[in-house]
């Protein structure tokens, strides 16, 4: 009995001391966190003075029994809570499990490169969807991440995937696999668009903007294109405002759209931001005459991003399949420290939302924002065009610190540059409100991107505004 309690006063000090260790400080972190490691260093010190105190075998056995089934109770509490379905709901495979079951579709469980085979099996020219990232080293020793791909001794940074009229299979958020035919530059277009005479809209974003992870009926361009056919949607999962601008000089500016939509996320397009000004090539585009004429190596950029594709494949298939160990020893690791009791009571440390970096950790750069966007409205206004800003959210809807201070700068950067701004924000307000049960409305699941709904929505208030402004002509 002495040696159990001894065990028991040791253990509580030992995680007192790691739970002091790992708290974040007092201005980032959950003051109520500091509960954690004070009750263990009191079970701690009871246990020992117990034992060393002299107190009888009864009292001490008292103690045992109680702080054992304390112990037994805890962790009975935190097994269950775990099996709780809205607990499995934060899982991302019981999300899309979930997800698939309410909309009625088939929840397909292939692997993307097994969905790629397939395709390949029935003569589809398949390619997955390639990340922006990919084409990146890692940050050197000069704090710079300079691309993989050189030519005739010239550093070139593709930004997007492979083109080339394939099928770009992308990502699977609820229940089926979203792959579409892409264009000849791997973007997601009827390719015939590039072969127009008068190009409409074009639309620059990330994975919101290129269609994750609904129909391809579904997401914004092809909802804008039943009012203005003419619609180009140069989205590319995992980009941010550099690209954005990047992809405006190298491809919005063949077709010379009479307005260009500037799709804005408030949830990360500031951290990508901050990441990829880091390559020198994507700081130049800020000079007005800087170019890469990506077409001119279009070619050989496909060619070898799937080579690299290829290799990294092999790469990771010969690691082994180790994800159910992954995940079975996740759960362990949660079960032990108690993460979903610590979770209901708010025993944790402060934790950064997913996507979002909090001011404390993160400091947007607003200047270099607002220097890339007046060189994106001047680029369109070169060609007589007209540069608009889409606000797209992101959860919550109603803010946080780090999201309502997003908002209140970028009203400021894009009052100050005159560029017209569609508040998607305000639309959603307008239409169901920003509570719990309008995000579930807009987005399939806390994984997902915005669900078809929510797709629909950023759509028509950008029609609206259009049509409002009578900026373009030509439509249906």
């Amino acid at each position: 009995m002495d040696l159990a309690l001894r065990i028991l006063g040791v253990a509580g000090i030992i995680g007192a001391t790691v739970g002091l260790t790992r708290f974040p400080g007092f201005e980032t972190g959950n003051i109520r966190y500091l509960l954690i490691p004070v009750f263990l260093a009191g079970v701690g010190v009871a246990c020992l003075r117990i034992t060393y105190g002299g107190k009888s075998r009864d009292i001490k056995q008292i103690c045992l029994s109680s702080l054992l089934s304390l112990f037994v109770a805890l962790y009975v509490f935190e097994w269950f809570f775990a099996m709780d379905k809205v607990r499995l709901e934060q899982n991302e495979a019981f999300a899309i499990a979930a997800t698939a079951k309410r909309l009625g579709i088939p929840n397909d469980r292939r692997s993307k490169f097994e969905v790629i085979d397939d395709l390949r099996a029935k003569g589809v020219d398949a390619v997955p969807f390639v990340p922006f990232t990919f084409h990146l080293q890692p940050r050197d020793t000069n704090g710079q991440r300079i691309s993989k791909h050189w030519i005739d001794d010239k550093e070139i940074l593709p930004l997007n995937g492979i083109g080339g009229l394939r099928t770009i299979v992308g990502c699977n958020e609820r229940g089926n696999w979203w792959t579409y035919p892409g264009d000849r530059f791997g973007y997601n277009n009827p390719d015939e668009l590039w072969d127009s005479q008068h190009i409409q809209i074009v639309l620059v974003g990330d994975s919101f903007t290129h269609g994750s992870c609904v129909e391809n009926d579904q997401n914004v361009p092809a909802v804008l294109r039943t009012r203005y056919p003419k619609t180009i949607n140069l989205g590319w999962g995992g980009t941010g405002p550099l690209v954005y601008l990047a992809t405006i000089r190298e491809y919005a500016a063949l077709v010379k759209p009479d307005v260009v939509l500037f799709m804005f996320f408030e949830g990360n397009d500031l951290i990508g931001m901050n990441k990829f000004k880091e390559n020198p090539v994507l700081l130049r585009y800020l000079d007005g005459n800087f170019k890469q004429d990506l077409l001119s190596h279009r070619a050989e950029l496909d060619r070898r991003t799937s080579d690299l594709v290829t290799e990294k494949r092999k790469t990771e298939e010969t690691k082994g399949d180790k994800e159910t160990d992954s995940y079975f020893l996740d759960d362990i690791d949660s079960l032990f420290v108690l993460r979903n009791t610590r979770h209901l009571l708010n025993l944790r440390r402060t934790k950064i939302p997913t996507g979002t970096l909090s001011t404390k950790a993160f400091i947007p750069d607003y200047d270099l924002f607002e220097r890339i966007l007046a060189v994106a409205k001047k680029d369109v206004a070169s060609w007589g065009g007209k540069l608009y800003l889409v606000h797209l959210p992101f959860r919550p809807l109603q803010g946080d610190t780090y999201l309502n201070d997003v908002r209140s700068h970028v009203q400021k950067v894009t009052a100050r540059l005159s560029i017209p701004v569609i508040d998607i924000v305000s639309h959603m307000a307008a239409e169901s409100g920003l509570s719990r049960s309008a995000e579930q409305q807009y987005f399939d699941n806390r994984f997902s991107h915005y669900s078809e709904e929510g797709y629909r929505l950023v759509a028509e208030a950008v029609l609206s505004r259009l049509e409002r402004d009578r900026v373009l002509s030509g439509g249906l």
